[in-house]
This record gives structure tokens, sequence and C-alpha cells, in this order.
């Protein structure tokens, strides 16, 4: 019996504990740092992510939870007016816009019922090879220190990345994208059921239902901008917010009732996303610019493949074609993510826009992995 410790039990790590219990001979161990109850960004699923609940066995059950429907999206990007992007000829239907936290702790609970055993507040301190193979993993929990011993590990905890990182393996920063957010009480009667996006000179704008009738609104920017314009004091993002010609008026009769939430999109990836004993999946292997609208999409199918490989032993080849594998996806959205961002040519001396088209391509012998 193989004994598999996943570090985060977020999508992709619970996609990767729900796709390995379709299989036997595994002792499968989640970790997660918080206890599933901090709110999160990334609340929208596009339909094409139905094949990968089905794939996990809780689709079905998915479609009870009554998150609100996404019939697609509207952007003012190359242009000022709107153009709309709909899920109208999607064979699955419309996507969804989701309650991320109760997202995740529904997935939790389908991997415990399915055989995993889940620690909450959990939180990897250190991790050591261990003489006999396998690894030693020292965390940190309410009750005090403890420690396990794992023939496997996959590293499923964001971009932190806390087990690569802590054997060694370095992240290359393609580009580092801040998100301001801010959820509001509730969204006006006459905003649209899809997500809306809105490029101006110093960023994009991004806002969309929540179930419950609520709202986020999300600013994505550079650091440095953020700084100049003072974009991280609330007054400040609502006077921006207000300016801005699409989201502006519709959000005029809104109100926020959560204080302003900064959180890290980088586009980003591991050095390497496997190695003997160990692999990564989700944004601890690669993330993407919340632009391309597929992290959540990327974590579940990674979680499948993750699986996959760990089924095949985790054998040099297994290991060599999941590398493979999440090369060649991250290469295409990178390109996808460049080409967005080279659409928009309304603000040529942004700085904002002239560092995203000028996003660089992945080094020729890693793109043809």
């Amino acid at each position: 019996m193989s004994r598999i410790a996943i570090i985060g039990a977020g999508p992709a790590g619970c996609a990767t504990a729900l796709a390995l219990a379709a299989q036997s001979g595994h002792e499968v161990h989640l970790f997660e740092a918080g206890s599933h109850t901090r709110a999160r960004i990334g609340e929208s699923l596009a339909p094409d992510a139905a094949p990968l609940l089905q794939q996990l066995g809780v689709f079905e059950d998915f479609l009870r939870q009554g998150h609100a429907p996404c019939p697609g999206s509207a952007a003012a990007w190359q242009e000022a007016a709107l153009g709309h992007f709909d899920y109208l000829s999607c064979p699955h239907g419309p996507g969804w816009h989701l309650d991320r936290t109760g997202f995740e702790r529904w997935l939790a609970l389908h991997a415990v019922q399915r055989g995993s055993r889940l620690h909450r507040q959990h939180r990897l301190q250190a991790a050591q090879a261990a003489p006999g193979g396998g690894y030693r993993l020292d965390f940190r929990t309410p009750e005090g220190e403890r420690s396990h011993h794992f023939d496997w590990v996959v590293d499923a905890a964001g971009l932190a990345a806390p087990f690569a990182t802590r054997i060694g393996v370095a992240r290359h920063m393609f580009d580092e994208l801040i998100c301001l957010h801010v959820r509001f009480e509730s969204a006006p009667a006459a905003f649209p059921a899809q997500s809306l996006i809105e490029a101006t000179a110093y960023g994009w704008w991004y806002a969309a239902r929540l179930p419950g009738d609520g709202l986020i609104v999300m600013l994505a920017t550079d650091l440095s901008v953020m700084r100049a314009l003072r974009l991280d004091q609330a007054d400040r993002w609502l006077q921006a917010l207000a300016s801005t010609r699409e989201l502006g008026p519709r959000l005029r009769s809104a109100s926020p009732n959560s204080p302003m939430q900064l959180s890290f999109a980088a586009t980003s990836q591991l050095d390497a996303c496997t190695g003997p004993g160990w692999l990564a999946a989700g944004d601890a292997a690669c993330s993407l610019d919340p632009i391309c609208a597929r992290g959540l999409h990327r974590a579940l199918q990674q979680g499948c493949q993750a699986a996959s490989a760990l089924a095949d032993g985790c054998s040099a080849a297994a290991l060599t074609r999941y590398q493979q594998q999440l090369q060649r996806e991250f290469s295409l959205q990178l390109g996808l993510q460049r080409a967005l961002y080279t659409q928009q040519q309304r603000w040529p001396q942004s700085a904002f826009w002239q560092r995203r088209r000028a996003l660089p391509a992945l080094p020729t012998t890693q793109a043809a992995a």
C-alpha cells in the first residue's frame, strides 16, 4: 500500500484525491493549512469543466449545490464598447458562478467520503527525503508539531508550493500581476448574469455575481501602479471603479460589505514539476494570469493527471509524461495570455500594457518538451 500525502486541500489537491479513490492500494492524506473558511477568489467555472467533474464522479451532486448559472462574459477590451462571449453553443450548457469557499469544502467532503483522510490546520514546516525512500514531513498544528512519513507527495498548495520550495525547487516568474478585490452586499438588479471585464490604462476590472445575490469586483494591476495611484486605499479604489465607462454606472447603487483584499496572480512555473517521490499540481506547478479564466479548470484537470501518474507507479516514464503534459498546456495558455494582452492597443504608452505585451515565451527547449 502506498502512503500518499497531498499538500493543499483546494481544487487541485481534492481532485487528485478523488481521482485516486478510483484506484486501489493507496492511503491518501490531505493536508490543509487552513480550515476551509477563508474567502477565496476564482469563483467562475466554465462549462467545459463538466467532463472533469463527471470523471471525478461528483457532477450530479455538483448540480444540486445551487451554484448560480453563468451564461458567458462581456468585455470592453479591444474597444470601449462591450463585446460578448456567450456559452450558447457550448455542448455542456452554461458555466457557473461559485461560492468558492463552499465549493472547496464540498470537494474536500467528497474526498473524505471516498476514503481520504483530511487534516485541517496542518501547515508544512519541513520536508526531508527519508533514507529508505519517500519523505518525512513535519507539520505545525494547533496541538503542536506532527511528523509523518509518506511514499509519495503531491504539492497542490498553490503559488507558495511549500513542499517543492522546501526541497529546493525554484520558481520561474514570467509576470507578477496583483489583484485588489472587494465583495459587495448585493448586485444591482440590472447587473447582468455574465461576468464583466473592462480594460483601463492602469489595468483591468472584473465583476461577477455570486450565489446569494452577492457580487465580487476585482482590479488587476501592477504593484508599482497600485502604489503610484494609491489604489490600495478603499476610497481611491472606489473612485477608480466609479470612473469606469461600463462597470461604474452599473454598480452605482452597490455597497461593499467586506474590506479590500490583495492577492498575487503571478504567471509562473516551477523549474521542475516532478522528481523522485513527488509531483506538483495546480498553481503549485504553474500559475497563469486570471485573464485566461482557466485556474479552476486547470486545477481539476491536473489533479486527474497527477492521479494517473501515481496510478502508473510514478515511474520515470510516468513522471516524464506528466511533466510534458503540464509543459505543453502551460505553453499554450501562455501564448493565449500574450495574444489577449496584445489585442488591447488603446493605451500604447501605458507601462502596464507594455509589460504584458512583452511577456516572454517559454524557452524553446521547454516548450518542445
